[in-house]
C-alpha cells in the first residue's frame, strides 16, 4: 500500500511459530520490514533470519527494545515468558502481536492486560483462525443472520501427532494449549459469550500424560448465554491428519468449514475417491499467519481495533481454567466462578 510508511518488525522467539513470522515479516507484509529475530539461542535467531532472508539475529531482548528503528514486536516466545515480554515491549513503545495465551493464569494474563492497556498500543492476540477466510466467511455468515439464530456450535480441533513430553510438560495442558483455539472461536463465531463448561477427557494417546494431571483426548460441552450449546472435541493426535473444522447449525440454516483433515479439493475417480491432506497446521493456516501479521500492520497505521484482543486472550483462557476445573471436580463450572487463578 503506497504512502504509507515501513515498520519496523522484530520477531521474539525462533522456534517453529516466531520463525515463520520472521518469514512472514519479511517476505509477505506490506508496509513491514524484518529487523531482529531474538533468541536465546544465536544459532536458532540466526537460522530463521537466513530463512527470511532479512533481519539481524541477537540473544537480547534489549538490544531489539531499544531500538528505535523497530515499531513493533511479535512475541513468540515461550509461552510462560509472553507476559513479561509484553510488560517490557509495551514500556519501551512497542506495538504487540503476541502468540496464545498470554499467560498461563488468570492472574498472570490479567497482570500483563492491565501493564499494556494505558499504553495506547496495539495489542493483538495470535487467534489465527479469526484470520482464515473459511472461518471469517461463516463468522461473516452469523452475523448477518444467514442461518437466522445460531442453536448448536461443533467445534473439532486435532493434531496429526502428539507434541514431545518436553512440549506437553510446559504447555499449561491441552485446554490451556490445544483447546483455548476452540473457545476462542466458539465466542466469535456466535458473538454470544459462554456461562458455563462442563469437560470430560482422557489419557488415551500418551501414558505419561497422566502423571502430570494433563490428557491428550477432551470434549468440552459450553453453554451460551441465551440457551445456545456447543461442543468442542480435541484429540492429540488423528493418524490421518490435521483436522481443524467447524459445524454451525441454525434456526434457518447451518454452515460446514474443513472436514475430516483434509481440505476443499476432491478427486473422483472410477471406484476411487481422493483428498488432499493436511498434514500440520503451519500448512493448513499458511494463509491466516500471513493475514494476521498484515492485519496488525494495519492495525497500527490506521489506529483500528485488532481483530483479537488482549481482552479475547483473556475470555478464552476463562474458559479453558473452567474446563481444567470442570474436568477436575466433574462437574459444571460457571464461569462467573473463574476470575483468578
Amino acid at each position: 500500500m503506497s504512502g504509507h510508511p515501513t515498520l519496523g518488525l522484530a520477531v521474539i522467539g525462533a522456534g517453529r511459530i516466531g520463525a515463520l513470522h520472521a518469514l512472514n515479516a519479511a517476505r509477505h507484509t506490506p508496509n513491514a520490514r524484518l529487523l531482529w529475530v531474538a533468541d536465546i539461542d544465536q544459532v536458532a535467531a540466526e537460522r530463521a533470519v537466513a530463512a527470511a532472508g532479512d533481519g539481524k539475529a541477537t540473544t537480547l531482548i534489549d538490544e531489539v527494545l531499544h531500538d528505535p528503528g523497530v515499531t513493533a514486536v511479535v512475541v513468540a516466545s515461550p509461552t510462560d515468558t509472553h507476559s513479561a515480554v509484553m510488560i517490557a515491549a509495551a514500556a519501551a513503545g512497542k506495538h504487540i502481536l503476541c502468540e496464545k495465551p498470554i499467560a498461563l493464569t488468570l492472574d498472570a494474563t490479567r497482570a500483563a492486560i492491565d501493564a499494556v492497556s494505558s499504553s495506547g498500543l496495539c495489542i493483538q492476540i495470535g487467534f489465527n483462525r479469526r484470520f482464515d477466510p473459511p472461518f471469517a466467511q461463516a463468522r461473516e455468515a452469523i452475523a448477518r443472520g444467514d442461518i437466522g439464530r445460531p442453536w448448536i456450535l461443533k467445534l473439532v480441533g486435532r493434531d496429526p501427532r502428539i507434541a514431545p513430553m518436553t512440549y506437553l510438560r510446559a504447555s499449561g495442558g491441552l485446554f490451556k494449549d490445544q483447546a483455548i483455539h476452540e473457545f476462542d472461536c466458539a465466542r466469535w463465531l456466535m458473538g454470544i459469550e459462554v456461562d458455563t463448561v462442563y469437560a470430560a477427557g482422557s489419557v488415551l494417546v500418551e501414558p505419561a500424560l497422566a502423571e502430570i494431571g494433563d490428557v491428550d483426548t477432551a470434549l468440552t460441552t459450553l453453554h451460551f448465554a441465551g440457551g445456545a450449546l456447543g461442543v468442542v472435541d480435541n484429540c492429540r493426535q488423528a493418524v490421518y491428519g490435521y483436522d481443524v473444522r467447524a459445524e454451525i447449525h441454525g434456526s434457518e440454516g447451518k454452515l460446514l468449514v474443513g472436514y475430516e483433515g483434509r481440505t476443499a479439493v476432491t478427486l473422483l475417480q472410477p471406484n476411487r475417491v481422493s483428498h488432499d491432506h493436511t498434514d500440520w497446521f503451519l500448512e493448513r493456516f499458511t494463509y491466516a499467519y500471513r493475514a494476521e501479521l498484515a492485519a496488525f500492520v494495519q492495525c497500527i497505521i490506521t489506529g483500528a481495533p485488532p481483530r483479537a484482543t488482549a481482552e479475547d486472550g483473556y475470555q478464552a483462557l476463562r474458559i479453558a481454567v473452567a474446563a481444567g476445573l470442570s474436568y477436575k471436580e466433574h462437574r459444571p463450572v460457571r464461569l462467573e466462578e473463574v476470575r483468578n487463578g
